[in-house]
């Protein structure tokens, strides 16, 4: 069975910030939880926004990105590919400095693959075009989440989509994005669950 909160994206990341960023462990489980979904405050300007951040400071992809509290905090836990390498960065808005996640969420794991990092490095559309596209389809409800997925009958070919989780109303949706055209998929049953 299809799980409702599922998003996923795939990428690679180097952290190379001004300043070197701080490590901290981070305990965060697979699925979005209840509790991130309550806690967004955000609008649909808040996932791209982080994303434009991250790249600016990392010069680097984001290939996937969730919101998520820690210690009571809101922001964004991101995976972020550069020259062929991937890292995990959490950015805490309105602050602009990313720290490094040094104790990764299961979902992060999966990251390290070279096939996931080489969907999300040569999709034709961005992850922020995507979450652009959900939103709107969706009358602006605001994306929570976003990342990358492979056929679930098939995950060796190369049809993959975005998926984009919106935040509508105080429940979760999601959303499929070809990630060749753009366009919103009317069934994304045909996806890997995520995660």
């Amino acid at each position: 069975m299809r799980h409702p909160l599922v998003i996923m994206c795939a990428g690679v990341l180097t952290l190379c910030c001004a300043s070197a960023p701080h490590s901290q462990a981070v305990s965060q489980s697979a699925r979005f939880s209840a509790q991130d979904a309550a806690a967004f405050q955000g609008d649909q300007n808040s996932l791209t926004n982080a994303i434009r951040d991250i790249q600016h400071s990392t010069g680097g992809t984001v290939v996937e990105i969730r919101f998520a509290q820690q210690n009571a905090k809101p922001g964004f836990h991101s995976v972020v590919a550069q020259n062929g390498q991937v890292q995990f960065a959490r950015l805490e808005p309105p602050s602009k400095t990313l720290t490094q996640v040094t104790s990764r969420p299961d979902w992060m794991l999966k990251w390290e693959q070279k096939t996931d990092v080489s969907l999300a490095t040569n999709a034709k559309v961005t992850l922020s075009q995507a979450i652009l596209t959900a939103e709107a389809q969706n009358q602006g409800a605001p994306a929570v989440a976003a990342g990358i997925a492979r056929s679930a009958s098939d995950p060796n070919t190369k049809i993959h989509a975005y998926n984009v989780l919106l935040d509508d109303h105080g429940s979760t949706k999601r959303v499929a994005v070809d990630s060749s055209n753009g366009e919103i998929i009317s069934d994304p049953g045909g996806l890997e669950d995520w995660p």
